[in-house]
This record gives structure tokens, sequence and C-alpha cells, in this order.
């Protein structure tokens, strides 16, 4: 097991890089413009009826927006947790939680993550976890992960492309998927599998749907990519050929709908309220922000919540010109797909899902 001083350098770098070079691929980069809710010219409802309000494990969002898994367990990324936590409580939402495992080695960064739960006492909040550990931990290192930040659940997130070019990953998941279910068990609260930036297919969604996991959180291609991050950490180019590997966060929503009817949380790539609304209607039941919202939260809690203000009056918006008066008419509002998001969905046999 690698050193937290490496881990909590690591860290660092991440968000040096997030912040300061361009890490989204270009293929997929807008996606979410290859699909095309279908307008409705005459509404019966107006902005005042729509309701974008949701219920995630026991917790009421106002919105099904969450800010995604970012960072912690080096000094520093309390500010930017902090100042998350208290937007979202503000905004009535929620956010995940950047890997625990550097506070799980050295308790006393557990501060970087406590903040949350301190600023956002009654938000959703999900612990972290990554795969190439959790399958190493024992049950009251899960328990502590969760404990730490009073998670409503925990994610396990699958970073393998991350781990393989890593100068100091561990590219070993071996076992891990055998322990699912008593990991489930273990941890007092829903579990969600999450990817990082490559996506999740039908097909392993379909062998994970079998498991006691509560949901996937997609982490499609078309966000930030660790191939690109850990390509600037190398010292060779060995990350370039896979800047663009992995399937696009749309393709993954639909592919993981089409076998399960678990919770879907689509991140990667998404920009605004409009693609939220898209996402909800291929088939998600939230939408993950987290790249959009590092650079405010770098500054302020109320550059956060302008933030996310904003995407919910845009998805309050679509919601009224596609007369959606609440999620559940939205998840039946007709699209259209177009270009690689259309071949992706007729080549996998996903286009009979296209209303």
């Amino acid at each position: 097991m690698q050193d937290v001083g490496g881990t909590e350098s690591r860290k660092k770098d991440h968000i040096r890089i997030a912040l300061t070079s361009n890490v989204v691929p270009e293929r997929f980069r807008n996606q979410f413009d290859q699909v095309m809710l279908v307008h409705e010219a005459l509404p019966s409802i107006g902005i005042d009826d729509v309701s974008t309000s949701t219920l995630v494990f026991g917790k009421k969002l106002e919105a099904p927006i969450i800010v995604g898994a970012m960072t912690g367990g080096a000094p520093g990324t309390e500010v930017i947790n902090g100042n998350i936590a208290e937007a979202v409580e503000e905004a009535g939402l929620g956010m995940g939680v950047g890997s625990q495992r550097a506070a799980l080695m050295k308790s006393s960064l557990e501060y970087t993550f406590r903040v949350i739960r301190r600023k956002a006492p009654n938000a959703l909040v999900l612990a972290n976890l990554g795969a190439s550990n959790v399958r190493k931990m024992s049950s009251a290192d899960l328990k502590r992960a969760v404990e730490m930040v009073e998670a409503d659940a925990l994610e396990i997130h699958l970073n393998m492309l991350q781990e393989l070019l890593q100068p100091e990953g561990e590219p070993d998941f071996k076992g891990l998927e055998e322990r699912l279910d008593g990991i489930c068990d273990e941890v007092g609260v829903p579990v969600l599998i999450k990817e990082t930036g490559s996506g999740i297919s039908r097909d392993s969604a379909l062998r994970l749907n079998g498991r006691k996991v509560a949901g996937f959180d997609v982490g499609g291609a078309g966000g930030t990519s660790f191939a690109l991050i850990e390509g600037k950490r190398r010292t060779d180019n060995m990350a370039e050929a896979f800047s663009d590997w992995g399937i696009p966060t749309v393709a993954s929503v639909m592919e993981i709908r089409s076998v399960s009817d678990k919770l879907i949380v689509a991140s990667g790539g998404l920009r605004n309220g409009v693609d939220v609304a898209k996402s909800i209607a291929i088939g998600a039941n939230l939408a993950s922000f987290a790249r959009p919202v590092l650079r405010p939260a770098a500054r302020s809690s109320q550059d956060v919540k302008g933030f996310l203000d904003q995407v919910k009056l845009q998805l309050k918006m679509t919601m009224v010109l596609t007369n959606s008066r609440d999620l559940e008419s939205l998840m039946k509002v007709p699209y259209v797909l177009f270009g690689d998001m259309a071949d992706w969905a007729e080549q996998r046999g996903l286009i009979s899902k296209v209303r």
C-alpha cells in the first residue's frame, strides 16, 4: 500500500491539472447536443406549475442534481468541499466526496471530509472508495468511511483506466465482484457502483444488477478524462492512445437502463440544466456535475450556488418546453438521437428504446 504522502500529492496534482488544463476529450465533448427533446409549442403548464423534487435514499432533493465526487484527503481540499457543501445545503441538492482512502490511512486528514456534513447537515451525501482498495478493506474501514461523512450511500468507484495509467496505480479489482453482496450487507447504507470517465456497459450492468447494489453512477466518457490527467503526470506519451477511451455518458445511461430498473446517475460531460433534462428523458434518475463546479468551488460557496441555481432554472424551463409537470412526465418525453449517439444506439440494439 502506497504511503499517504504520495496520495496527498496526487490529489493536489489532480485538482491543479483539472483547474489549469484541458482534460476533456474532444470526441464526446458535445454528446448531449446529439439528443434532442421534442418541443411542445403549446404547453399546458407554466414554470410555477413545475415540480423538480425527488426522493433519493430517504432524502428529498429540490431537483435531481448532485455535485459529483471530486476531492478531499489533502490539506486545502476542505475549502472546496466546504464550499460545495454550503451550496448544496442551500440549494436542497446533494454531493459526492472524493476517495476517502487517504483519510482512512491517516486520521488527521478526516477534517477534509468531515467539513461536508458540518456545513450540509440535511443534504444527500455520498461516501466514496476505490475498487482496488475496497476489495482489501475490512468491514470496520468501510463503516468508518460512511461514518466520516455521515453518508446516505456509499459509492465504489471503478477506475481501471486511471489505475493502469497512474504511475502509482493499483490496477487490480480481482475479488471485488464476489465481495459486493457482503459489502452491501456490511456498510449499512445503499451502495452505488460508479465509473470515473469510461462509462458502464449494459453487459457490466446486467452482471452487477444481480448483486445487492442500489444503482449506478455512469461516469461516462465526455467529461473529465483521467487518462488525460494522468498523462500530464507521466514522463511518456502512453496515455495519449486512451484519451477518448470509453462509453459516452448518453450511451451508458441508455445501456444500463435497457437492463436495469435501479437508480442511475448520469455523470460525465453535463453542462447545464437542458443536459439534466435530457439525462432524465433517456433514463437517468439523477444528474451529476463535477468539473463545471470545480472552479466556482475554488472561489466561494455562493459561486457554486449561483451555478446550481442556474442549472435548476434551466431544468424547469426545459420541462415547460416539453410540457413536463414533474420528473415522471419528463421521463416520458419523446426524443431524437443524431450522429454518434444514434449510431451507437442502433449498433447496440438500443434504438427500439428511443421514443
